[in-house]
């Protein structure tokens, strides 16, 4: 707590009651309510050892008036720890994913959530990305330049650009993609007729995670790890049937039992 300074002078400072007060109170608003009325009437009001002056009056008649208005914006104070960057060129900050070029996969670097920007530097503190903070856990922040250029085709589509790939590899598959893609209750809940006259149904939880398939009346469970990614198929007495492994980036790269059934990758949902 100030109490007082000559121009010119070092300020003479008394935090030993005041701190002590603060920290022996369970609540915040308590504390400062008690710290305010001891500053009013007691330290205020006595004479100060070094100035030889009441505190108050000291700073009622100078330095009120050299007092500047608080900054309109909160002050910032930043939160930093250092992580490793996994191989799709993310970072995990606060249970949501920040990107970093991915000339630093591997690598920790330093990162600095603040309350309205999540900014990543290098260990040299070389600012490496700076990304608006998150909201909710779960959700990405990616900058298209920090992809390895091969896979920005990928990460770049759109819904139109979907259809134009389904329309390219044939009817059936543009048919299977314009459903999902034109009607959310029917992505969700709706049959699909598959090649061949087999009719395929899907059920999603409440976040939009694939969890099962009815295929020809027959219904199968989806397992999926933390990343949202499907890894194993199973029917209705716990056997696993289909197994499916994936890129970094999210591209099937091994899959074992039936070649008909759906899978999904993460952030998509896909058939093949």
């Amino acid at each position: 707590m100030r109490v007082g300074r000559a121009p010119g002078e070092e300020a003479q400072v008394d935090f030993g009651y005041a701190g002590k007060m603060v920290t022996k109170q369970s609540f915040v608003d308590r504390a400062n309510r008690e710290v305010r009325e001891w500053c009013l009437e007691t330290a205020g009001q006595r004479t100060h050892g070094a100035t030889q002056e009441q505190p108050l009056r000291r700073f009622e008649e100078i330095e009120r008036a050299q007092l500047k208005p608080l900054p309109p914006v909160p002050y910032d104070r930043g939160e930093w720890k250092l992580l490793k960057l996994h191989r799709d060129c993310h970072v995990v900050f606060e249970k949501a994913y920040y990107s970093v070029p991915v000339t630093h996969i591997g690598q920790q670097v330093r990162v600095r959530g603040g309350n309205r920007q999540v900014r990543i530097y290098s260990q040299d503190y070389e600012l490496l990305a700076t990304h608006d903070h998150l909201e909710r856990p779960g959700e990405r922040s990616t900058h298209p330049d920090h992809l390895p250029p091969e896979k920005l085709p990928d990460w770049l589509l759109d819904r139109e650009a979907c259809r134009e790939e389904a329309a390219a590899i044939g009817p059936s598959t543009a048919q299977v993609v314009d459903t999902l893609l034109g009607d959310p209750v029917v992505d969700r809940l709706a049959g699909v007729d598959m090649p061949g006259g087999t009719q395929v149904a899907f059920t999603y939880n409440a976040d939009g995670q694939l969890i099962a398939q009815t295929r020809d009346s027959v219904p199968t469970y989806y397992l999926s790890d933390g990343q949202g990614s499907i890894r194993a198929l199973t029917i209705a007495s716990g056997v696993i049937t289909d197994t499916y492994d994936y890129t970094a980036f999210g591209e099937l790269v091994a899959q074992t039992g039936s070649p008909t059934t759906a899978i999904s990758t993460p952030g998509s949902s896909s058939m093949s």
